[in-house]
């Protein structure tokens, strides 16, 4: 990357979907302009598809604000990383992190880039590092990539392991279905959100994992429940909108309402205090009335549960007041205003049939769910 390059960042324009079953990876791309002026989101997947032009399959994905991180399996034969941009079909190979296989994995890698105040992208790798003597995975450490010096930085690690819990979910979420129901101790470090200039993680019971940018470290947030959090809950969604960040999720064993939090910090207390407001909550049986897919079990597969059905997104209007989600449920996409209780389909979507032990699952939500931005910036 050239420091000071020319850039143009347009505001989001559509929803870049994926998902990966079996060692099938697909892809689709939906606009979210109603007049459909983008003329790229109609090419993005297919231009995504295709943009190494080699066999292959995409094992990991990641994105901020127009850029993504790739993680392919290059002719089938060998793992590369890159970082790319749908945008101007521009992509760079980044180098692998070297370390011992034996000792540790790479669990996640998430891309940081804001090109509204800095020209260069960052990535994050998380490692799991095997406990010494034992069979098990600990501590967790955290690189650092900059497109600046082109090098990995080593910043330290955090002990979240739980010994009770070995469900820990990253990269290989083959089955992911849409919900996060994993553990209520999980960080779901695949799924990164930037958001006031550093990079955050949450798990079920709604607390936080900060890396900081400014000190090249991570840190855990002590963050306040205003609303109590499940030992079983389901997180459906959690990302930066609005200008704020927000958690959806679902408080079992009494699942007819979606809640919506935003997350206050500071509070005088300092900088990694916090706490959930509760701003909205969504009626399950208003949307299941509408859409009774959403909770038909024929399209429930094995790991989907009682939940046949995945947030997005989720749009915020502060001037006007409004709030909107994007649905995913068997056969289309449809979005939801939460305060005027609209309902407006956006596009029909066919599933993903995989043959599973004899059985044949029709597979309808997406594994990951990112923003699309236009930018031309160089890679």
């Amino acid at each position: 990357p050239i420091s000071g390059m020319y850039q143009v960042f347009s505001p989001e324009v559509g929803l870049f979907l994926y998902r990966r079953i079996y060692g099938t990876s697909e892809f689709k791309a939906i606009s979210l302009l109603q007049d459909d002026s983008s003329h790229s989101i109609g090419i993005l997947a297919s231009r995504f598809a295709h943009f190494l032009n080699a066999d292959g399959q995409v094992l990991g994905l990641h994105c901020c604000n127009g850029l993504m991180w790739v993680d392919f399996y290059w002719n089938y034969e060998v793992r590369r990383y890159y970082v790319y941009n749908p945008t101007t079909n521009q992509y760079r190979q980044i180098p692998i992190p070297e370390i011992d296989r034996y000792s540790r994995r790479i669990e996640a890698v998430n891309i940081v880039f804001d090109p509204l105040t800095y020209d260069q992208y960052k990535l994050v790798c998380v490692f799991a590092k095997l406990i010494a003597g034992e069979d098990a995975w600990g501590e967790f450490i955290f690189w650092q990539y900059s497109s600046e010096t082109q090098a990995w930085k080593d910043c330290g690690g955090i002990d979240i392991w739980d010994e009770s819990n070995y469900s820990y979910y990253f990269e290989e979420g083959v089955f992911w279905d849409g919900n996060w129901d994993e553990s209520n101790d999980s960080y779901y470090f695949e799924k990164g959100v930037f958001w006031d200039g550093n990079l955050y993680w949450v798990n079920s019971a709604r607390s936080l994992l900060c890396f900081d940018f400014e000190l090249e470290c991570v840190r855990s947030l002590n963050v306040m429940n205003t609303y109590p959090a499940s030992p079983d809950g389901v997180v459906f969604y959690f990302g930066n909108s609005g200008g704020s960040l927000h958690l959806i999720d679902l408080y079992k064993p009494r699942d007819d309402f979606l809640n919506v939090f935003e997350l206050e910090v500071d509070m005088g207390l300092g900088r990694y205090h916090s706490r959930w407001l509760l701003k909205y909550r969504v009626d399950l049986g208003l949307l299941t009335a509408r859409y009774p897919l959403m909770s038909n079990e024929q399209f429930v597969n094995y790991r989907e549960k009682e939940f046949p059905f995945g947030i997005l997104c989720f749009q915020v209007d502060k001037k006007a007041n409004k709030a909107k989600l994007i649905i995913s449920l068997p056969g289309k996409i449809i979005s939801y205003e939460i305060s005027d209780m609209i309902f407006e389909e956006l596009v029909e979507i066919d599933p993903a049939y995989v043959k599973f032990v004899r059985y044949n699952m029709s597979i309808y939500t997406w594994k990951d769910a990112f923003n699309h931005f236009e930018i031309l910036s160089c890679v």
